[in-house]
């Protein structure tokens, strides 16, 4: 005869390991991004989501955006090669502009590694992820 109180404890088990791994693929990073920019005094709007690789050897283009990055406190050469995901959202609040500043956070697994805040349109800045001030 089957145990079936240790046949219910091994389901249960694998019932919240794919239920933890289904969280953290697909709710957790958007989640984070936008906690991560709410907890530092963003007003924000969820826009899109993409998956993007962060180039294997970086350009000119790439090194200046990883020393932005660095400035912030992120570094994306150790994600060389990878695939993560761009969560973009409108930021509301952004002082002097009214509309048109988005912030992208860079995500990969559940872990926030970069991302910047920038308008929209000629003329605009890029600057890193910051708190509010």
């Amino acid at each position: 005869m089957v145990d079936r109180a240790w046949l219910w404890r091994a389901f249960g088990a694998g019932a919240v390991c794919v239920s933890a791994i289904c969280y953290t693929c697909l709710g957790e990073p958007r989640v984070n991004g936008e906690q991560y920019l709410k907890e530092r005094g963003w007003d924000i709007a969820f826009i899109e989501s993409e998956k993007i690789k962060i180039p294997a050897r970086f350009d000119e283009v790439y090194i200046s955006y990883n020393a932005m990055q660095k400035e912030s406190g992120f570094d994306l050469e150790p994600y060389a090669g990878k695939e993560c995901v761009r969560y973009t959202y409108e930021v509301k609040n952004f002082p002097d502009y009214a509309y048109g500043v988005r912030a992208n956070v860079l995500v990969y697994g559940a872990e926030v590694i970069g991302g910047d805040i920038c308008t929209v349109g000629l003329g605009g800045f890029m600057i890193g992820l910051c708190e509010r001030e």
